[in-house]
């Protein structure tokens, strides 16, 4: 049981980091726009 916790868990964590890593992005991308503009 624990062990499958810790996958659901893990699972998590990168889902989340992907989410951040895709927000960082965009975020990114607009403060460049707004500088060249």
């Amino acid at each position: 049981m624990p062990n499958k916790r810790f996958k659901t868990d893990s699972q998590r964590v990168a889902f989340l980091s992907c989410v951040d890593f895709s927000d960082l992005g965009v975020m990114r991308k607009h403060r460049i726009a707004l500088l060249t503009t």
